[in-house]
């Protein structure tokens, strides 16, 4: 699925790079399908939703109480303090795609869910295609945290 992901958005930047007549809301129409089925597969009935803490229920508590989010941050304390603008409630769910500045630039900003195991989901974080931070979830002790966070 990640290298699927990686091959999807070489190809795009491809097309981008090759055209001048770049739509950003023509392009952020193809990633609405892409969001659409992580959620939609997040929500399913697949390995990391069995078990008596389903991910789905992890995420939508995760996603809207801050005191739940803080006990289940297992980064240790530079990570914290480095990814700190991201470790608000609200960051964790798939984003529909939407057209903002990335450093003076339009690009496109969305999230989707990927790599979703029995014990680790992962959430992309992209801009234009091109993943910025991977925020990754790991099962231990049947219980969901938030365990690591790329660039």
């Amino acid at each position: 699925m990640k290298i699927r992901n990686i091959i999807t958005a070489l190809a795009l930047l491809a097309c981008v790079s090759a055209s001048a007549d770049y739509d950003l809301n023509a392009a952020a129409e193809a990633y609405n399908a892409e969001v659409a089925a992580s959620i939609e597969k997040m929500n399913g009935n697949d390995k990391h939703n069995a078990g008596p803490e389903p991910f789905k229920e992890f995420i939508a508590r995760f996603s809207t109480d801050e005191d739940f989010m803080n006990s289940r941050i297992a980064l240790d304390d530079a990570s914290r303090e480095k990814y700190s603008s991201l470790l608000t409630p609200d960051t964790f769910t798939a984003k529909m795609p939407v057209i903002a500045d990335n450093e003076g630039t339009d690009d496109i900003y969305y999230q989707v869910w990927d790599e979703m195991q029995f014990h680790t989901v992962h959430l992309n974080c992209c801009w234009d295609g091109v993943l910025d931070h991977n925020i990754i979830f790991t099962r231990k002790d049947g219980k969901w945290y938030l365990d690591t966070i790329t660039d």
